[in-house]
């Protein structure tokens, strides 16, 4: 079964977040997580490890996905980013992620649109 499109948009903003100057590095200094195993002790766990599987699981998919885009592009290369968005098979909720992975191609960085 597929990820929602809530979840892909939600992974999306943590990842366009965290690759974001040295947004993991303060994250992994800043926020601590442990376990309880039923007794008064508690252990530390690395919250590295957690943000290191998520962030390739993250980038693999963005591949597969700028792969399919750039193929796209190809075939079609002066459609508009919604032109695209409708070949991709994105809902509107996703279009945020298509204009970074469209920057991404154009070889300028994942956050650029958010910023014009």
């Amino acid at each position: 079964m597929g990820q929602s499109d809530a979840v892909r948009v939600k992974s999306d903003l943590i990842y366009r977040f965290l690759s974001h100057g040295n947004n993991v590095e303060r994250f992994q200094s800043q926020i601590k997580l442990y376990a309880w195993n039923g007794s008064e002790n508690l252990s530390e766990l690395s919250i590295g490890n957690y943000i290191s599987r998520f962030m390739v699981h993250k980038t693999l998919y963005d591949v597969v996905e700028m792969n399919k885009l750039q193929a796209i592009r190809l075939r079609n290369p002066d459609l508009t980013s919604n032109e695209y968005r409708k070949l991709m098979e994105y809902s509107n909720s996703r279009f945020r992620m298509l204009l970074g992975y469209l920057d991404e191609l154009d070889g300028k960085g994942r956050n650029t649109f958010l910023l014009r």
